[in-house]
């Protein structure tokens, strides 16, 4: 595979900040989050949707929640896998490639 480096302008500390939130949420850094992100979007793996977390309505809510449920029954249904960490996530889209 063959590789390129991609550069995005941005504020210092706006990217310390991303780089703690990405290690909180199981990444090493902001670079593993934005190659996560790039590699799986171009691959049609998922959609996105932007909310503002401090303008999100109570039927918002309620849909994430409905979509919540039912991932928890797809996958106890054996429609999908469930994963504990970022890690773990990223193997099993790996594995899934493979097939």
């Amino acid at each position: 595979m063959s590789s390129t480096m991609l550069q995005v302008p941005i504020d210092e500390k706006v990217k310390q900040l991303a780089n703690e939130k990405a290690k909180n949420k199981g990444f090493r850094s902001i670079q593993d989050l934005v190659r996560f992100f790039v590699t799986n979007y171009s691959q049609g793996k998922f959609d996105i949707t932007i909310i503002n977390n401090d303008e999100v309505s109570p039927d918002y809510i309620k849909y994430l929640k409905t979509l919540r449920k039912k991932a928890h029954k797809d996958i106890k249904n054996g429609k999908g896998q469930d994963v504990n960490n970022i890690e773990e996530m990223i193997n099993v889209l790996n594995n899934n490639d493979k097939s």
